[in-house]
This record gives C-alpha cells, structure tokens and sequence, in this order.
C-alpha cells in the first residue's frame, strides 16, 4: 500500500517506518508539507491529484511556516494546528481512506472529545466510516532509543523510560483500513 503519514514526532515518525515498513510511506512532518502532499500539482501540463491508498495523520501538528494557499490574513500562524482533523476529511472527499491517529484523549482535550461524533474504533465496528479516529492509548507500543535506533518493548522488558509511541499497523487495524486476524484480536482482547 502507498501510505500518507502526517506526523511531526521523530519517535512516532520512526515507529510508522518500522510498524509499516512493508508498505512505500510518504512522510509529512508539519502543517504545510501535510497540506503539500494532499494538494494536487501540475506535472507538466496536467492537473494531477495525489495517489494514496491510506492516510493516517496526527491531530496536532507544527504549523511553523504555514502558508496552505497564501490568501491568510494573519501570517503569524498559531504553535500548532488541528490540522489532522482537516487533512483526513479532505483525503476521505478525495476517496482515500483517512485515520486520525492522536496521542490526545478524549477525556482532556476539546478536539478529541468532538472527535467521538465521527467514531472512535473503541466502540465503532463500522468499515464503512470515510475518517476513523484512533487514540494512542488503544494502539501504543513502548520503546527506547539504543544506538540510534529506535526498540520495541517486549510486554516482559523491565524498562521504566520506555516511551508510549503510536503502532500504526494495529492503528489502521482499528480503523478497518487493512484487515485483523486472529493473533490481533488475542492482543486487542488483554
């Protein structure tokens, strides 16, 4: 699968190369190449729309040098944007299947919590749902950086400064883009 993946943290950014390393990733690390990699471009002199069969994005993301399509009044561009939100939605009306993939909760963040109206998988079975909406805390993996590269954490390593990253094949998995199977269900059951 060609698979679009919007997010700005080098942990998560190094678990989706890992986590989904049999698929071609395009990574965008910020609002604007997010928003770069959803537009369409002229090559040569044909109007070409982007060719992804997922996107999963971040809710919140760097809007540092935030320009999308040049007509904002302001151009002091705010810390970060929930521009995860808005980026799914257009891939879903481009026909891409979208994930929003937060390390947000629900229970303490305004966006998250308005998120529940387009269904979290927790309690959501539907396949038919053009945007999901997955929470880290249903898809995390711990890991530690060693030797520069980033581990997994097995469920018996003893590792108190492991850090929670998201495990984006389990996240599509919750957001019906690719398929369970049975060894799934038994980790998703725990």
């Amino acid at each position: 699968m060609r698979l679009l993946v919007i997010e700005d943290s080098p942990w998560n950014i190094a678990s989706a190369r890992l986590t989904l390393k049999d698929h071609e990733l395009v990574i965008a690390t910020d609002a604007e190449s997010g928003f770069q990699a959803l537009v369409g471009r002229y090559e040569g002199t044909v109007w070409r729309m982007p060719s992804y069969d997922a996107a999963l994005t971040d809710l919140f993301l760097p809007a540092r040098n935030f320009v999308g399509f040049g007509n904002m009044r302001s151009n002091v561009p705010p810390e970060s944007l929930p521009a995860g939100l808005i980026f799914a939605l257009h891939a879903a009306n481009l026909g891409i299947p979208a994930a929003i993939v937060t390390d947000a909760d629900h229970h303490q963040d305004w966006v998250c919590n308005l998120l529940d109206l387009v269904g979290g998988s927790s309690w959501n079975d539907e396949q038919s749902q053009r945007v999901s909406y997955v929470e880290a805390r249903q898809c995390g993996l711990r890991a530690v950086w060693r030797r520069g590269e980033l581990v997994i954490l097995g469920e018996d390593d003893d590792c108190p400064q492991g850090t929670v990253i998201k495990d984006w094949r389990l996240a599509m998995k919750l957001a019906h883009l690719i398929p369970f199977d049975e060894e799934d269900r038994k980790v998703i059951r725990r």
